[in-house]
């Protein structure tokens, strides 16, 4: 469609465009060989994809990387867990030599000693344990910050949701890729009990990190039940890892 002008209707671009979300799972052990569990995160993925973002999962850090040297993202997930942490840092930190525009987005199990420094520091979100109710609820609150609406909202939302009150944890470093709507938009998001089918997901609702640049604050929006109180739990220091732009994560 063009206006009068001939030039290209702004307004029928926007409306369809398409969150952008690339993701990598970050699975290969200390061989180069991949975990077992490796391929848990597809049907989720999957499921995204149907809502109507656009998806792309790279099974490898060259093919992410080249990927992102030619193209833009709006947000750039790495699924990973402890025993995978230190090169999950070291990719991010890559990213974010070159990229400071994409939200940078990390989740997985056994991170949540290191979730608040790994929020504070590098990542912009950081979502604990099983992501299943949860990931498409960030994802449609950062598209609706960017001003996308093509994409379908989960049909439970209006019947059995949650919302958590953001509580601050830390001081958060400047140099984050979520602005004020961002934050704004994930703070007020709700997130719903129930998974993609509507059934009950027996899975542990995941915490909620969220890095805030513009107020210098680290936000967690905790689990309505069997709360995990990361401030207590972080018993062990980050002394295992270094998130410092441009240094390499080290065990």
């Amino acid at each position: 469609m063009e206006t009068n002008s001939g030039s290209p209707d702004k307004t029928t671009e926007i409306e369809r465009r398409r969150l952008r979300v690339f993701f990598h799972l970050d699975c290969e052990d200390e061989k180069g060989e991949k975990y077992v569990n490796s391929p848990g995160l597809l049907p989720l993925l999957g499921f995204i994809r149907e809502k109507g973002h656009d998806v792309r999962f790279f099974s490898s850090k060259i093919s992410l990387m080249n990927a992102l040297r030619e193209d833009t993202a709006d947000v750039i997930g790495i699924s990973s867990m402890e025993r995978m942490l230190p090169e999950s840092v070291r990719l991010a930190n890559e990213i974010r030599s070159f990229n400071r525009g994409s939200v940078l987005m990390l989740g997985g199990n056994g991170i949540e000693p290191y979730a608040i420094d790994l929020a504070a520091g590098l990542f912009d979100v950081v979502v604990l344990g099983e992501g299943e109710l949860v990931l498409p609820a960030i994802l449609a609150a950062i598209a609706r910050s960017r001003g996308i609406t093509n994409f379908t909202e989960r049909e439970e939302l209006s019947t059995v949701v949650y919302k958590s009150i953001p509580r601050v944890a830390a001081t958060a470093d400047p140099g984050g890729a979520l602005t004020s709507s961002s934050v704004t938009s994930l703070l007020s998001a709700t997130f719903p009990r129930r998974g993609p089918s509507g059934q009950v997901v027996h899975v542990g609702v995941s915490d909620v990190v969220i890095r805030d640049s513009t107020n210098a604050r680290v936000w967690i929006l905790d689990r309505p039940s069997g709360l995990i109180d990361l401030q207590s739990r972080m018993t062990w220091s980050f002394r295992n890892f270094s998130i410092s732009p441009g240094n390499s994560a080290t065990a």
